[in-house]
């Protein structure tokens, strides 16, 4: 990795690629991969893929994050989770609701039990505000329903790797191809909710919603976004998060960038996949400097994935 762009950050790259409708991964990183740290909001859309798991396995499977609470469907306060759109609540609080419904002790499970990292890594904490005061009863648009006994524990501390981060997030982007690291009991139409918003979105009908409403564009600011749009025919995606805390940042995220000939078909070997997940510490520069040389980074690695040196 090019020095100028990577001088002190954290970092992990799964690359992604698909033989026969199998994906296969390499994993990257700049020997930082297993360090731990403070993750602050990236780990926000761990908390509501927790909370989908705990209400498929309360509900049998009936209600998931396809449901609504009070009218609203999750997949709504799941965007405003990732875009900061805090007219009616705030990112912080809806967070914390997420982890009073998936239960702190469960989403600290999956770090080890699912993802398999050692004891020196921990997720389960809280965002800095109180969870909003909506119920615990949540309706599918057929008439399915669960309610839930919230966890108001405090939970364990977040304390993760990028390598964590990265690895979750690629689980739930290839639930459908890989069956064998599935988040036990998430369904696909959950994951989707994650991604895009609410299916049937009662706040966001024409907009952007989920991983998709990311405030950051690091990664879209590193690709050549014009040439993306066309060899994709406009079906490139990218689902992040990011985090922010006392100057340092962190952000994860997945950027699919499929290349397809005139009849929509793949061109085999030329699209791309892969997550990123990285973590720059403060100080060394100001806010601006570090935002800038982290959009720097994205862009030396996205090059390079792009013109096939990293493969």
């Amino acid at each position: 990795m090019d020095g100028r762009y990577v001088i002190s950050p954290r970092l992990t790259v799964i690359l992604v690629r698909r033989v026969n409708g199998v994906p296969h991964y390499r994993y990257l990183s700049n020997g930082s991969h297993a360090e731990t740290f403070q993750p602050w909001s990236s780990t926000k859309f761990m908390a509501i893929a927790n909370a989908a798991a705990t209400l498929r396995t309360r509900s049998s499977y009936r209600v998931g994050l396809t449901a609504s609470v009070e009218g609203i469907p999750l997949g709504d306060l799941a965007t405003v989770v990732h875009s900061y759109d805090e007219q009616r609540y705030s990112s912080n609080g809806l967070a914390r609701y997420f982890h009073n419904i998936g239960g702190r002790a469960h989403a600290n499970s999956l770090v080890h039990d699912w993802i398999g990292r050692p004891s020196t890594e921990s997720f389960g904490g809280n965002y800095g505000a109180p969870a909003p005061a909506l119920g615990y009863t949540f309706v599918e648009p057929g008439g399915d329903r669960v309610t839930i006994d919230p966890d108001s524990s405090s939970g364990s501390s977040n304390h993760l790797s990028t390598f964590t981060l990265a690895e979750f997030l690629k689980r739930l982007v290839m639930h459908r191809e890989d069956a064998s690291t599935r988040l036990p009991g998430l369904q696909w139409a959950d994951a989707a909710t994650l991604f895009y918003g609410a299916a049937r979105s009662v706040w966001y009908p024409s907009a952007p919603g989920g991983m998709s409403a990311d405030t950051a564009i690091y990664p879209q600011a590193g690709l050549p976004i014009s040439a993306i749009e066309q060899r994709s025919h406009g079906t490139w995606r990218v689902f992040s998060k990011l985090g922010f805390g006392d100057g340092e940042f962190v952000h994860v995220s997945y950027a699919c960038l499929p290349s397809l000939d005139s009849q929509g078909a793949p061109v085999v070997d030329v699209g791309k996949e892969l997550v990123i997940s990285v973590r720059l510490a403060s100080g060394g520069t100001s806010m601006a400097g570090r935002d800038a040389r982290l959009a720097a980074s994205y862009r030396a690695i996205l090059t390079r994935v792009l013109d096939g040196r990293l493969k």
